[in-house]
């Protein structure tokens, strides 16, 4: 009986400390009355000479031949079509496959061609928007309630003015989304004030379902678009995929690739002869998808198996995000009113329309993507349009758009063509031309145009890019050198009553490791006199100065500035300073500034002069947030925050191996900047903590979305300690040895001495101590936080 329930146990750790394909544990025969044939067995499994990583259930036959259910042989990537999952597979009858049954060691080692084994599918990022949008948001941390306003308050003085203005952006955040609402303010103090004190800029609601990816908006917003297409800022609803809001997601179609190893291999990717990725494939065909991101390079994949064989397989790839992955959708429905004089008036609605707009895009292969678009008013516009994107032979991406609009008895088109290309490891291209035809219109001239008729303000209609006829660019970049970059572009916008034609010309590089410098030409073609010039040198002597030169000349005009800037490389309590001195034909002028940034706020002093005139300029940026019953204050909150709790006192969290900060009195900290649906993790600084305060744990990981905030408790609790000195009932120490329990809580055991070291004590406490053969006994005392911990309590009589 004792030699069976130890192989019952021995069973019990293999199961436990192996995979073990669980739905076949229920085919194990009966200790007793067993048949020669069928005998069940569990073996360690080997694939093509793979590791034995796998615990199968198999079985003995009446030959003495090895049988494994479909479904257990279908986790180790063997098909066979022909059988059911339920089904006994004799391993003897299978084409193309060997094996040896090693019985001493309870092995089983598999030989089988690549023709029986499914593909082994592995991403390298891991991060694409098809394989892990889901999985990332289902370990979100839940979000917590919490009053955040973000703040930037500048005050600006000159010889006649002088200015108090700056920002608020309030956002309360919830569970069920985040309400939000900013404002300007400005209020002179010397000269004159044509501004209003307080402007509203956009408030609404906005709630982001983690786990479709998608954005649910009411309130003020600005409509998405597709290439050919303008945006318009509406008060209305929007409902809209909301990948642009997820920086651990890829939508581009990112490099794949596959093949076969006869034996298990290691894989390398190589980029441009840099390795950037490594990782083991066992033996049969493999699919490598997701590749990290790559650019227009030549890509090889080398397999290199345990017999040192080397297989390299090349090609390449131009990643551009107009192409989405296979299957992933971003799309847009933007509902509402549209608003006029954003930032100078709170509330200039246009009532008396409805403008509506639909986007989709939709990736049909992973080298080809659809668009569409459509846009109406309820004042008689109609507007649809389509798109594709194409990649080509790995080296570039071109797109095609097309749009029709009727509005009112006016009718229209647009076109657009474009292209973006790396011919070469060092050569990149890009060029686009788009039209519109007789009378085209869309949303954004629609309310120009209404805009226009409802304000007497004068403005030129014709020079805004709603009413460009012809809009054409194209561009060269070219790398001389590993350090040296030449580029040219050229632009032409043709207005109804105007056209705009510049090139350009740019040169940068790197002379040294310290030095560096920048050349910029820029020619307008419709004036032969509108020539401008730019030259920049910097040299960094240390990573935190930096010297530099600027020489400009616009038109003829020319100046020449020297200046010198410090940077700190902390982030935080680190002061940054400069100045400069520019020449110029009219008058010199000088200036500087200091910064600083705190762990509450930013801090940014500067001073200006020429000739006579002066600017002196104060900022403060920072934020204040109430949650948890605390009030915090920290660096301007963007996307995402994380408040610390129960911590204890004064101690140091550290965050990717930075210090962030001591804890307050309470323990707790806000620590700001947090980028959302990124894992964080977070951890105390045992050496700052006092001795009397024990923590849980002393790490804790959250994952936040985005302009959300999450909780780390990492329930941290003074605990009291004392060196306890006790004696019998006939006052005798007491033998060391013996376990004492303190509030029948973990157990300790009595020293030296008859002294104990008891933690945890509270303000009342019962001490127990089991005396063995001899029965046990008790006592009770009371400690405050006034008693002196450096010297043994007691001796105090247990009985």
């Amino acid at each position: 009986m004792l030699v069976k329930t130890y192989h019952y146990y021995l069973l019990l750790a293999l199961v436990k400390s192996s995979q073990v394909y669980a739905d076949s544990l229920y085919d194990i025969p009966a200790a007793s009355g067993q048949s020669q044939s069928n005998n069940q067995l569990f073996l360690m499994t080997s694939i093509n000479q793979g590791g034995l990583n796998d615990l199968v259930a198999c079985r003995l036959n009446a030959a003495g031949d090895i049988e494994v259910k479909n479904k257990d042989l279908k986790k180790l990537r063997i098909i066979l079509p022909n059988y059911q999952d339920e089904q006994w597979v004799d391993l003897r009858g299978v084409k193309n496959l060997t094996y040896r049954y090693d019985a001493p060691n309870q092995n089983l080692f598999i030989n089988t061609a690549s023709g029986n084994l499914s593909s082994y599918n592995l991403s390298s990022y891991n991060l694409s928007a098809n394989s892990q949008g889901v999985d990332t948001a289902g370990e979100l941390s839940p979000a917590i309630n919490a009053m955040v306003i973000n703040y930037t308050a500048f005050n600006s003085t000159t010889n006649t003015n002088g200015m108090v203005s700056g920002g608020l952006n309030l956002l309360y955040t919830t569970g069920l989304g985040s309400l939000y609402s900013n404002s300007l303010y400005n209020f002179s103090y010397k000269g004159s004030n044509d501004n209003k004190p307080i402007v509203r800029l956009d408030s609404g609601w906005q709630y982001i379902d983690n786990e479709k990816v998608r954005s649910y908006l009411f309130g003020d917003y600005v409509s998405n678009t597709t290439e050919w297409s303008n945006s318009l800022r509406l008060t209305g609803i929007q409902i809209s995929s909301a990948y642009s809001k997820r920086p651990d997601v890829i939508t581009a179609a990112l490099p794949q690739f596959s093949g076969s190893a006869a034996l298990p291999s290691s894989l390398d990717l190589y980029v441009d002869q840099q390795k950037v990725y490594s990782t083991n494939v066992p033996s049969g065909p493999f699919d490598i998808k997701s590749l990290p991101y790559v650019n227009g390079s030549d890509v090889s994949l080398v397999t290199t198996d345990t017999n040192g064989r080397q297989v390299r397989t090349e090609a390449k790839y131009y990643f551009s995000p107009n192409i989405l992955q296979r299957g992933l959708s971003e799309y847009s429905l933007d509902i509402g009113i549209p608003r006029y004089d954003f930032g100078r008036a709170s509330n200039h609605y246009d009532n008396d329309v409805v403008f509506s707009a639909g986007s989709l895009r939709y990736g049909l292969t992973d080298r080809l993507t659809a668009s569409t678009h459509i846009e109406n008013s309820s004042d008689g516009l109609n507007n649809a349009g389509l798109g594709i994107a194409k990649s080509f032979w790995g080296m570039g991406v071109i797109n095609a758009d097309i749009a029709g609009s009727q509005y009112k008895n006016s009718m229209g088109g647009l076109t657009l063509v474009g292209i973006e290309s790396r011919l070469s490891p060092k050569l990149t291209a890009n060029a686009s031309y788009q039209r519109t035809y007789q009378d085209y219109y869309d949303l954004a001239r629609v309310s120009q145009k209404r805009y226009q008729a409802s304000t007497t303000m004068e403005s030129n209609i014709n020079t805004v890019s709603p009413y460009a006829s012809t809009i054409a660019r194209g561009g060269l970049n070219y790398r001389l050198f590993s350090q040296l970059n030449i580029s040219t572009n050229y632009n032409s916008i043709v207005y109804r009553n105007d056209t705009y034609r510049t090139v350009s010309l740019n040169l940068s590089g790197n002379i040294t490791s310290t030095n560096s410098f920048y050349l910029t030409l820029n020619k307008n073609l419709r004036d032969s006199h509108d020539v401008s010039a730019f030259l920049t040198y910097q040299y960094q002597p240390r990573n935190d100065i930096n010297l530099t030169s600027n020489y400009s000349n616009n038109a003829g005009t020319s100046s020449l500035r020297q200046q010198f800037d410090k940077l700190s490389t902390s982030s935080q309590n680190s002061l940054n300073y400069g100045g400069y001195y520019q020449t110029a034909k009219q008058e010199d002028s000088f200036g500087g500034y200091a910064s600083v940034n705190t762990r509450y706020n930013s801090l940014t002093l500067d001073f200006a002069r020429a000739a006579q005139n002066y600017q002196a300029n104060g900022s403060a940026t920072g934020s204040v947030v109430l949650a948890e019953n605390s009030l915090f204050f920290a660096q301007r909150i963007d996307n995402a925050f994380t408040i610390i709790k129960n911590a204890g006192p004064g101690s140091h969290i550290i965050n990717g191996g930075v210090d962030l900060g001591a804890t307050n009195s309470q323990g707790a900290l806000l620590v700001s900047g947090i980028t959302p649906y990124v894992k964080n993790n977070f951890y105390i600084d045992p050496t700052h903590l006092p001795l009397d305060w024990q923590p849980v744990s002393t790490s804790k990981s959250v994952t936040t979305s985005y302009n959300q905030g999450t909780l780390v408790d990492f329930k941290v609790r003074k605990v009291m300690s004392a060196l306890v000195k006790i004696v019998d009932g006939q006052h005798q120490p007491i033998a060391p040895g013996y376990q004492v329990q303190l509030n029948q809580e973990s157990p300790t055991v009595v020293g030296y001495d008859s002294e104990v070291y008891l933690t945890g004590i509270q303000s009342h406490n019962k001490v127990s101590i089991d005396l063995l053969d001899k029965g046990h006994c008790e006592f009770t005392f009371d400690y405050s936080d006034n008693t002196s911990p450096t010297h043994p309590l007691g001796p105090y009589l247990c009985h």
